[in-house]
């Protein structure tokens, strides 16, 4: 007597194997997306991971930063506004002319308000208002050195002495700019000796 196996029962086994690999598949893919699920919660707006995130930022936001092989200096953000551009004159947006620690300017963000006609120039000038310290060339203008309320950062730190101060000035690439008209500095991002 011996052992035979038909092709029914080669069939029957695979149907099996195939039938148990499936139920088993779609157990994992259950369990996968049920995770899925829940991890989307956790990181949307408002999330148990995005609130734990946010605080974690919050905190370590104030720390001090540590510029390889150099002093600690400790991360900030200036804003400021200014209305009644005068077209094609400098104005000052912001007046850092007294300082009290060596500063590093490393990037900024300006908005312009709502009806300039022309690109806003910048440029940072010691604390005197007259002696410009950046850029090398007469000026940034928007459109062709940075965009309208995009961040720009800058490729090297811009190093003021507690001596010098500084002061972020603006103006128009349009005469006809003028009362009204306002720019905000909404972000210059500033690293401070600690």
């Amino acid at each position: 007597m011996g052992f035979e196996i038909t092709v029914a029962d080669i069939v029957a086994d695979l149907e099996a194997a195939i039938t148990a690999a499936h139920a088993t598949t779609d157990a994992i893919a259950d369990a996968i997306q049920a995770d899925t699920g829940e991890l989307q919660t956790d990181w949307a707006n408002g999330g148990r991971l995005d609130l734990l995130i946010d605080a974690i930022k919050a905190k370590t936001d104030t720390l001090p930063v540590v510029v390889s092989g150099e002093s600690t200096y400790l991360a900030t953000q200036e804003t400021a506004a200014a209305t009644d551009v005068d077209g094609t004159t400098w104005k000052d947006l912001l007046d850092k002319s007294t300082i009290t620690s060596p500063t590093k300017i490393v990037g900024f963000l300006v908005t312009k308000g709502g009806t300039w006609a022309g690109n806003a120039k910048i440029r940072i000038t010691k604390g005197d208002g007259a002696t410009k310290i950046f850029p090398f060339q007469d000026e940034l203008v928007e459109g062709t050195d940075f965009s309208d309320a995009t961040l720009a950062v800058l490729n090297e730190p811009l190093n003021v002495a507690i001596v010098d101060g500084y002061k972020v000035q603006f103006r128009s690439t349009a005469a006809g700019d003028g009362a009204g008209e306002t720019l905000a500095l909404t972000q210059l991002d500033v690293l401070k000796v600690g």
